[in-house]
């Protein structure tokens, strides 16, 4: 599982369809945006198989940082074109 390093910035909450959060984080990185997906491991039983499988802290939830700094266009309207993304939802503004 990778880890994230939240810097200063401005955060919008993007919600996903359901499933599709793995999807919208990499098209956000793609798209040069900061992107915050927390997981944790959860395991999963098939008969006497085991596994663990990384699932989102959030369901339906992406964390785009769109400051001026993180962004080639500080707009955001290429963040909420990326395939997956039902709606941008809430901002957090920086502290």
């Amino acid at each position: 599982m990778a880890t994230h390093e939240l810097l200063d910035g401005e955060w919008i909450a993007v919600q996903a369809r359901g499933g599709f959060e793995e999807t919208v984080s990499e098209g956000l990185q793609q798209r040069g945006y900061g992107q915050f997906l927390p997981l944790y491991q959860q395991r999963r039983s098939r008969g006497i198989q085991t596994q663990m499988v990384d699932r989102p802290l959030f369901p339906g939830y992406v964390f785009c940082d769109i400051s001026e700094s993180a962004l080639p266009n500080p707009c955001g309207a290429r963040c909420h074109s990326t395939c997956g993304i039902r709606q941008r939802t809430h901002k957090y503004p920086r502290r």
